[in-house]
């Protein structure tokens, strides 16, 4: 779940739990650059 569609709810339930946070190309880039 990208950290921007991040539900409240879920985290409550899933707080101990490990997660993965998988980025993409548009993650990594410098937004300075990008605009």
């Amino acid at each position: 779940i990208p950290l921007s569609s991040v539900n409240e709810d879920l985290q409550h339930v899933i707080s101990r739990k490990r997660r993965v946070i998988a980025l993409n190309k548009k993650d990594l880039a410098n937004a300075n650059i990008m605009q």
